[in-house]
């Protein structure tokens, strides 16, 4: 019979992913996927969102929720100051868990470039950003993780001898289906 302190850790684990995923939504731009404690690892443009410079040229990169669905708003700036979002190129590439691939382009609106489609939950992925302006080329690569978890080697030891054997090798993926009567 398996261990109840493995299925316990197991459902904790789950639940805690599920709660980081399902947060609530503000009128502000969403923290662009990175995880609240790691917030303070990178550069906040006046947007709230992540500031990428490349000499004295910046793009600040957030995803707005506010009465639609989830897009890229990028602002753009040069030594500190805005630009017009006519002043530069800009394309974001998101790759997600499995190897999918969203891109984007842009379209200048207001003082803002935005996003050519939705940005799908989960809002965790592997960014690139590449921007050409004035002839200059730049390029920006980081990422964003929302609801991920990390399972510690030994945790993960402990479940594979408890609930599989054993047996783990790669990934192994949990689900937990609730019958709902209505």
């Amino acid at each position: 019979m398996p261990n109840p302190y493995v299925r316990h850790l197991v459902a904790l684990l789950i639940a805690g992913g599920l709660m980081t995923a399902c947060g609530p939504k503000t009128g502000a731009p969403a923290e662009d996927g990175a995880h609240a404690a790691a917030a303070a690892d990178f550069e906040r443009g006046p947007h709230r969102g992540r500031m990428l410079r490349d000499g004295d040229f910046a793009v600040e990169v957030t995803i707005f929720e506010d009465g639609v669905d989830p897009e890229f708003h990028l602002y753009l700036f040069r030594k500190g100051r805005p630009l017009k979002p006519t002043d530069a190129k800009v394309n974001v590439e998101l790759t997600r868990l499995g190897g999918q691939v969203d891109r984007f382009s842009f379209t200048p609106v207001g003082d803002y470039l935005r996003g050519s489609g939705v940005v799908h939950e989960p809002h965790s992925f592997d960014v690139k950003v590449r921007a050409s302006e004035r002839g200059n080329a730049h390029q920006w690569s980081y990422a964003s993780y929302e609801g991920r978890t990390t399972i510690a080697a030994q945790a993960a030891e402990a479940m594979a001898e408890e609930e599989l054997g054993g047996h783990l090798q790669g990934s192994v993926n949990f689900a937990q289906t609730s019958q709902v009567n209505l």
